[in-house]
């Protein structure tokens, strides 16, 4: 607090894609003055997600928070207005309670003074988690545990709470499950939230920033089944932070004039700072580096080669790599057009 820091973020889960959202969500809690902002997205009933929800106690308190999914069903049974459970809105399709998937901003300002005030002691659970339905046995090890997303409940009645609602494939694909796991549950059609389907998404969004930007990218690009999990990729496009974090930055890097265009086994990576200023054609693979201080403006250029491809690992290369195991597939790069500028200045494509 001391030296100037305003906001803390709190990321929870392994959940990669978020970085890209998280420039908003600070721009709502800034703009909003909230203590507590709960990033959300769209809710499915009956998911394994928790709700926000706004608890109002029969002596006039009123809090804003999380409730867990395994407690949110028999809660709303509980209250004359939600008395058939968590069930979706008619209007939507979608549970009215946003799905809290852990990433939290707080003021740093009031996360201090509560801190100073509670000296950290915060109230504790038991989350069993049993091995059937008998629950006679446990999976994993109980043990007590506090969630940040019940901080709300520590906060005074002038504190203000809110979230931020989000589409999903901006924010949110979680690494749960190992590739075992994940290949089970795709199996029987629910989502395996793996190392395969966090990158495939993170893929899918970056393709979804550069069409924001006026890009023009298919949705489709390499199909297949890898450990036995069916994964369906976009164009491999890669932003790296430096040439942009969020739809703003991506933007910024494409002129008036820009008519960018990948087809569907296109790989696209940009670092730096890149800038597009007429027609670019990839039909294949092309990467481009600015290094910090320098910069790369392309007028005009046409990529064609073999570019990357994906394909099944072997069990050989599984065994021997751990980052091929836990996905179950590789990206060869078959052949790639590269472009990097060490600087100073600007080096301007033109072909």
């Amino acid at each position: 607090l001391d030296a100037g820091v305003r906001w803390v973020v709190f990321f929870q889960d392994t959940n990669g894609i978020i970085f890209r959202a998280l420039p908003a969500v600070l721009g709502v809690s800034a703009s909003h003055s909230f203590d507590v902002n709960s990033v959300c997205v769209p809710r499915t009933p009956g998911e394994a997600v928790g709700g926000i929800c706004r608890l109002e106690h029969t002596d006039g308190r009123v809090k804003t928070v999380n409730v867990e999914y395994n407690q949110l069903d028999p809660l709303l049974r509980s209250t004359p207005a939600f008395s058939g459970g968590d069930v979706a809105d008619p209007a939507t399709g979608n549970s009215p309670f946003p799905g809290n998937i852990n990433c939290l901003v707080f003021s740093n300002d009031r996360y201090v003074r509560v801190l100073e005030q509670t000296n950290g002691v915060v109230s504790e659970f038991v989350n069993p988690k049993y091995a059937d339905d008998t629950k006679t046995a446990f999976k994993s090890p109980t043990r007590l545990e506090c969630m940040m997303q019940d901080f709300p409940m520590l906060l005074p009645p002038d504190a203000k709470v809110g979230f931020t609602q989000l589409d999903r494939w901006l924010c949110f694909s979680p690494v749960k499950n190992n590739i075992a796991d994940a290949a089970a549950k795709s199996s029987n059609n629910l989502p395996p939230e793996c190392a395969g389907t966090a990158e495939r998404d993170a893929l899918i969004a970056n393709a979804n920033l550069l069409r924001f930007a006026g890009a023009s990218i298919p949705t489709g690009g390499h199909d297949g089944s890898y450990a036995g999990i069916s994964l369906s990729f976009p164009p491999l496009i890669l932003l790296l932070p430096s040439f942009g974090t969020c739809l703003s930055d991506v933007k910024s890097h494409f002129g008036s004039s820009a008519k960018v265009s990948v087809t569907s086994k296109g790989a696209l990576m940009l670092e730096g700072h890149v800038d597009f200023e007429g027609e670019v054609q990839v039909d294949g693979a092309l990467v481009v580096k600015a290094a910090p201080g320098a910069k790369v403006v392309i007028k005009r250029l046409r990529v064609q080669n073999q570019g990357w491809v994906i394909e099944k690992c072997s069990e050989a290369e599984e065994k021997a790599d751990e980052m091929l195991r836990m996905r179950g597939y590789k990206v060869v790069k078959k052949e790639t057009r590269e472009i990097v500028f060490d600087g100073p200045g600007t080096k301007v494509v033109d072909e």
